[in-house]
Order: structure tokens, then sequence, then C-alpha cells
């Protein structure tokens, strides 16, 4: 169920927050320090606000070192909008109810335009408050329960590890994809929400297929890569190996 940020039933966050924390300085991390105004730190140096949230922007492999150099007290303020399936290390370091975030906007270029695909969802404390940011600037998002979440983690999983493998065997961006590769998109798709709903019994919906497509077609000249393996496709084929995935894995050179 989808509920909007009037729906949580008042905040403890306060309807102005004047100290904003962003850790890492790429594509995303620049783009909500201006609308936030933000102190940007990078993944190992730079001290953090005293008070206020804190938006991790970095890698799935540094998000480790982001929480231990963060101290106790401030760890309810971190704010998690990475792809991929970081649950089991969120969980291995007690962070399971911290907030978090799926970006369904693209952004090429460190400073370049924002294309958004109008779906982005969060769950968690500072969920209202972010959703508000997003609505100011015009980009669409919503506030979602955390089982919701999961979901909605997932289809945004398969969507990273399809249109990135394929992207990167075909060399080519996503509306391609869909225009020339559209059977190997229905099998890996397929292939992978199987193996997804298999290993953690949440349903991702019939719709799957048109969801996915409908935001591949807001972004379609967007070039995807198979980035941050260990925690997409790799943890798909760490599940169970499918012929296809392991197929299209093996020509990037990516043994499983």
């Amino acid at each position: 169920m989808i509920q909007s940020p009037s729906e949580f039933a008042k905040s403890i966050i306060p309807k102005s927050i004047e100290r904003v924390t962003v850790v890492g300085g790429g594509r995303i991390g620049t783009f909500l320090a201006t609308l936030t105004e933000a102190c940007v730190v990078s993944r190992q140096h730079g001290e953090l606000q005293p008070t206020g949230p804190i938006l991790v922007c970095v890698r799935n492999s540094e998000l480790e070192n982001v929480i231990l150099r963060t101290p106790l007290e401030r760890r309810k303020d971190l704010i998690f909008i990475q792809n991929g399936m970081i649950d089991p290390l969120l969980e291995s370091m007690g962070m399971q109810e911290a907030t978090r975030g799926i970006l369904y906007f693209a952004i090429e270029t460190k400073g370049g335009k924002v294309v958004d695909g109008g779906g982005s969802a969060f769950c968690g404390t500072y969920a209202p408050w972010l959703v508000s940011v997003l609505h100011e600037a015009k980009i669409g998002a919503q506030v979602v329960t955390s089982e919701e979440f999961r979901k909605e983690m997932g289809r945004k999983l398969i969507w990273n590890s399809v249109f990135g493998l394929l992207g990167q065997v075909y060399q080519t961006d996503v509306g391609q994809i869909l225009d020339r590769h559209r059977p190997e998109f229905q099998i890996l798709l397929s292939e992978l929400q199987s193996v997804f709903e298999g290993a953690t019994k949440i349903g991702l919906g019939d719709d799957l297929e048109q969801f996915l497509t409908n935001y591949a077609l807001e972004v379609s000249h967007y070039h995807c890569r198979a980035s941050e393996w260990e925690w997409r496709n790799g943890w798909f084929l760490s599940k169970m190996p499918t012929p296809l995935h392991s197929q299209l894995s093996l020509k990037i050179g990516k043994p499983f």
C-alpha cells in the first residue's frame, strides 16, 4: 500500500531541516546536496553535521565503512539510497530500520540533466521529508511501507541487473535493448523474477515487465553497464544460476 507523506502520523521530522549531510560527491550525491543545501563529505574524510539526516550516496562496497565511521547515536539518521541487494549487510549491522530509498530518475553525468521516471520510493523516518524535497524539484516520489519497499527494491534490482547486463553485452542503450533485444530482455527478466521471488518470498507482480519497460522508455538513451556485480547480478547467480543469465554473464567474463 502506497502512502502519502500526510498519512504518516505526525512525523518526528521537523518541517524544515537546516542541517543535512551528504556522504559521497558523485552524480546522485551532488544533485541531492544541491536540493538540500547539504554539507558534502567524502566516504573517508569530513565532519558530519551534528544533527539532521545523512544521505549516503556511495557505492555498496563502501557502505560498511560509512556505517562504522558514523557515531552510534547518529546512525538512526543515515539514509540509504543504493540499488542492489544490501539487505543482508544492513541487517548484519543493525540497520534494518534505517530510512531507505529507491530512485527512479537518471543522471548520466555529474551535474547533468535529471531524467525523472516518476516512481522513486522511500520508507522510514526521513521518508516524508525526502519525498517533499523531491516534489519541490518536480520529481515524482512516494512514501511506502517497509513491506512495499522490499517489492520496489526487488523491481529496481531486476531492472538494473537486466539492462546492465544486456547493455554491456551489446554495448547499447536502454531503448535499443527494448527495440532490438526484446526476446532476451523478456527471458532474462523472467529468470531473475523467478529467482528473486523464490529466494525472498516477495511477489513482484504480474505487471513487472510493463513496469520495467515504462521506466526504460523514460530513460531510453541511458547507457547501463553491469556494475556492482556482487550486489546485483552476482546475488542472483549465488541463489540460482539460470540458463540465459549464466550465458550472458560468461560473455562479459563473469564466472558463476
